[in-house]
Formats: C-alpha cells, sequence, structure tokens
C-alpha cells in the first residue's frame, strides 16, 4: 500500500468517511489526533517531512510555460459538513464530484483553508489558500490549490465560516448545499507538479494544481478565518529536480 493510500485511509479506515464528519485534517485526509504537531514549530515535524524530496508547498515563480491538456472539472452541488480539526477548517462533501487530471480521475472529498497562502509566487504569499482534496480509485491522491485574495464576499466561504464549530466538535451542516464550481475563478490556467501533503507526515506521490487566477474572500471573511487558525501554513518547500509547469496562455 503507498504512503498516500495509508494516508487517505487513516482519518476513519476510509477516507470516505471524511464526507460523514470525520475530524481530517488538511492533511489532505489524515488524522491529525494521530500526529502531535503545530504550525509553530514546523521544524520539528520529522519523518517525511524533513527527509523528503519532493515536498509541498513551493515557490510558483519559476515555472515553465508548457501546453498542459486541461483540467476537467465536473463538480457537484453537494450536502457538506463543516468541522474545525484544530488546524483548519474543512467541509466535507458528501458528493463532490471529479476532476480528471492527466487521464486519471479523482472524486472530491473536502476543502479546506490555511491562512497565509502556503504556495507562494516569488516569495509572496496570498491572503488565504483554499485545497480541494481528491481521490482516486486506487486511494492516491490530487489537490487544486485556489489562492486568496481580499476582494468581494464568496457566499460559500460565508456560509462555510459561519457554520464552523467549536474545535473538536461534531461536524455542523452547511445553510444550502455547496456548489463547488462556484469557488472557482474564471481562468482554469494551472501549476501543476508533482509533491506531498503539507502537513504530517508529509507523504509524497500528491499530484498537485494550483489555479493561477486567485479568487475573492472579503476582508470580513479573511479576518473570521484568521482568527480561528491565525497561522496554518507551512514555509514553501525546495522544488529540487521537479519540473514545475504553469499552462501557456
Amino acid at each position: 500500500m503507498s504512503s498516500a493510500r495509508w494516508v487517505a485511509l487513516g482519518c476513519c479506515a476510509l477516507l470516505a468517511s471524511l464526507v460523514t464528519g470525520c475530524s481530517g485534517d488538511e492533511s489532505e485526509g489524515t488524522d491529525s489526533s494521530a500526529h502531535d504537531w503545530s504550525y509553530t514549530d514546523v521544524d520539528a515535524w520529522g519523518d517525511t517531512c524533513a527527509s523528503g524530496d519532493e515536498q509541498s508547498p513551493v515557490d510558483l515563480e519559476d515555472a515553465a510555460e508548457t501546453d498542459l491538456v486541461d483540467l476537467e472539472l465536473d463538480y457537484r452541488t453537494s450536502p457538506a459538513t463543516v468541522v474545525d480539526n484544530g488546524h483548519t477548517v474543512q467541509t466535507n462533501l458528501e458528493d463532490g464530484g471529479t476532476m480528471t487530471r492527466d487521464g486519471v480521475t479523482y472524486t472530491l472529498r473536502q476543502f479546506h483553508f490555511h491562512t497565509p497562502s502556503e504556495h507562494v509566487v516569488g516569495g509572496a504569499a496570498y491572503a488565504a489558500e483554499v485545497h480541494l482534496v481528491h481521490e482516486g480509485e486506487d486511494g492516491e491522491l490530487a489537490v487544486l490549490g485556489i489562492l486568496v485574495e481580499e476582494g468581494e464576499a464568496d457566499p460559500v466561504i460565508e456560509d462555510v465560516l459561519a457554520h464552523a464549530p467549536e474545535e473538536g466538535a461534531d461536524a455542523v451542516a452547511t445553510a444550502e448545499p455547496v456548489d463547488v464550481t462556484s469557488l472557482l475563478p474564471d481562468g482554469r490556467r494551472t501549476f501543476r507538479y508533482d509533491g506531498s501533503l503539507t502537513t504530517p507526515p508529509c507523504s509524497e506521490g500528491v499530484a498537485w494544481s494550483v489555479l493561477d487566477e486567485p479568487m475573492d474572500w472579503s476582508a470580513e471573511q479573511i479576518a473570521a478565518f484568521a482568527e480561528l487558525h491565525p497561522d496554518s501554513h507551512r514555509p514553501p518547500q525546495p522544488l529540487g529536480d521537479r519540473v514545475l509547469d504553469l499552462d501557456r496562455d
């Protein structure tokens, strides 16, 4: 069993249990209670976080422009529940639809937030970042990142934050089913690279895509999440010998 699949199953024995309220972590599926870690001391994470050579996030500045096959995003409006697992606010989706990347189809399981953004451009971070976490039929993981800048309020984010429970409390349903497509900016140009989970155990083998165009949150929404988790990001990791691509216009 691959390390990414072990992580995907580790939360409640099945990653699918994420949609029923298990407090899975950004860890793109890990059980945060199994790891004693914090964002205040990322150097102490150890394990693959310290020894891996395909770690995430990365600085996106030096991507090579190339012709990439467009992502196929077939998302659905889905019933959703919100949890606060102590590291982030996470929204678990009952039937979120799929993303197809390079011929492989992944099912959308959950999305969650980081502030400031984990991916940076030329060393500069955005106000926040949304991670849409997907699982393939073989248990491998793919994440679509959306950078966040201050602008208009987003109604989906408003609903999620309004229903975020206390840390460790039972999951709370959103007022409305979540239209994941509405989170996406108009532009679908993406950065792509091979990376890892961005929290312990930092398992590698995660297919990363990050949209080039950011989405908007209002200043109040950014502040509301930052009040809950004022620093929920891992600093950029060395790209090393990996290829970082960016869709050519």
